[in-house]
């Protein structure tokens, strides 16, 4: 659930910061292929995580605007990830 994500990473990134005096960035999900999506809620997420970023006072990367700006709205995802529907990155990237 997005709103279990939020509070969960608002309470991670503010306790990291208050325990151990770290910078923190909240990095969003990159998600999937736009044109054969299989992440569920994937805006809500997103959107939830920005949030969590707010609340905590620390930056956010959307890593999903990145995705899509690399990708051209997913026409090259085969171009830069294993399979159309795989949501990790090549070499180019990183591998799992």
């Amino acid at each position: 659930m997005p709103e279990e994500t939020q509070l969960a990473l608002t309470t991670l990134a503010t306790e990291i910061r208050k325990r151990f005096g770290a910078d923190v960035v909240l990095v969003g999900t990159g998600g999937d292929n736009p044109l054969k999506p299989f992440f569920r809620h994937l805006d809500e997420t997103v959107a939830a995580q920005r949030q969590a970023a707010t609340d905590a006072g620390v930056p956010f990367v959307d890593m999903r605007k990145a995705m899509l700006d690399a990708t051209e709205n997913g026409k090259r995802w085969g171009e830069f990830h294993w399979g159309e529907a795989n949501c990790h990155p090549i070499d180019s990237g990183h591998n799992c």
